[in-house]
């Protein structure tokens, strides 16, 4: 059963997961905005909480429809407001809600809504017709929402009146604040994130680690971050990479990280657009454990300037040569000790080889343009 509260003005925050078994029920409306007056389904058959909320449901509740909507707090902290009103008539709907930290982005917005991950904040629940409930409503508690967080809201119609005889019934969502002031466009922009990846691998090409993704789409997006850990919780910044002029179509990314530690070594991006909104991507890792050679080439796959640093002594006998995909020599010359270049913008693209002397041993690395 349901237990009303008429005390809560401090946030309780819960790490339980929420689970709602959402199909048909579930309804997605997007950015929390005003929606004017929302048509419900009695016909919907009752659903029940796979697992309860943590405080204000004791499964297994019945509901008819959940909505969800989603907000961002953008760069400081923010009380966040807003009302959900059944209309004043007999047969009033009763609507309760729930707010949850999602931790970043919404995946999509789509039904259904996968809350796996998610930790529940505050909710609420309401049965008088006519009166609005909600976060700051009455004497419903105002949600304290964190910088620079993902929420989203569950406005969710119960089945906890019999609308005997009404096939469909209706409630009111009326404007959201942040702080006393209308949720603007700013929050309610680019909830997912404007980047979506469809690869993200590493790989150990001579004792470098070689990082490479594939981004689908980007739109206002702005940059990369290749972050590094050696546990695997830990992770700092060493690299950050422009997102591609051509926007809108699939790009390539490609990083090597020569320096890496030997042993385990994880890797994520951080994913930044530019509202300043970011998420990351998933952790990949491999290990190293490998006698370090004098050379290390980056980056391959290479676009345009091949770098090849020789850390061994210099030798006038040190060569560097490269033969294209029939074993024809196409490019030689005299490797120095330290950073040495070839353009190769003008090759085509396809498969080399690179071969590297610098007079105590030859490696051969396949190079990929």
């Amino acid at each position: 059963m349901k237990r009303i509260f008429t005390f809560f003005l401090v946030v309780s925050f819960f790490s339980c997961e929420v689970v709602l078994s959402q199909e048909p029920s579930c309804r997605v409306l997007g950015c929390a905005a005003n929606y004017g007056t929302i048509v419900t389904d009695n016909s919907t058959p009752d659903t029940a909480f796979a697992s309860g909320f943590s405080f204000c449901f004791t499964p297994p509740t019945p509901f008819k429809q959940v909505y969800w909507e989603y907000f961002y707090t953008g760069p400081v902290n923010a009380f966040f407001s807003q009302s959900f009103t059944p209309p004043n008539s007999p047969d009033s709907v009763d609507v309760d809600w729930a707010i949850f930290d999602i931790g970043g982005p919404p995946a999509n917005l789509n039904c259904p809504v996968n809350t796996t991950g998610w930790v529940e904040q505050v909710c609420w629940t309401a049965f008088a017709p006519g009166v609005p409930t909600g976060p700051g409503i009455g004497t419903d508690p105002t949600y304290f929402a964190t910088a620079n967080t993902y929420y989203a809201v569950a406005i969710i119609v119960s089945s906890a009146q019999a609308h005997t005889g009404v096939a469909n019934y209706t409630f009111t969502i009326d404007d959201p604040t942040l702080n006393g002031s209308p949720l603007t466009a700013l929050n309610c922009t680019s909830l997912v994130l404007p980047v979506k990846l469809s690869a993200f691998n590493a790989r150990i090409n001579n004792c470098s680690v070689n990082l490479e993704w594939t981004a689908e789409t980007e739109t206002a997006f702005k940059s990369y971050e290749v972050q590094y850990s050696s546990d695997g919780a830990s992770f700092k910044t060493i690299a950050t990479l422009p997102a591609a002029e051509n926007l809108g179509t699939p790009q390539k990314y490609s990083y090597t990280d020569a320096s890496a530690a030997q042993g385990n070594v994880f890797y994520r991006l951080k994913m930044l657009d530019i509202d300043g909104k970011f998420d990351y991507s998933k952790v990949v890792t491999t290990k190293l454990g490998c006698v370090k050679s004098p050379f290390s080439v980056y980056p391959n796959p290479v676009t345009d300037i091949l770098t090849i640093n020789n850390s061994g002594s210099q030798n006038e006998d040190a060569t560097v040569k490269l033969f294209d995909n029939n074993g024809r020599l196409i490019y030689s010359h005299k490797m120095l000790g330290g950073t040495n270049t070839i353009n190769t913008h003008h090759l085509p693209n396809g498969i080399y080889l690179l071969q590297l002397n610098n007079g105590h041993e030859v490696q051969s690395i396949k190079i990929i343009k």
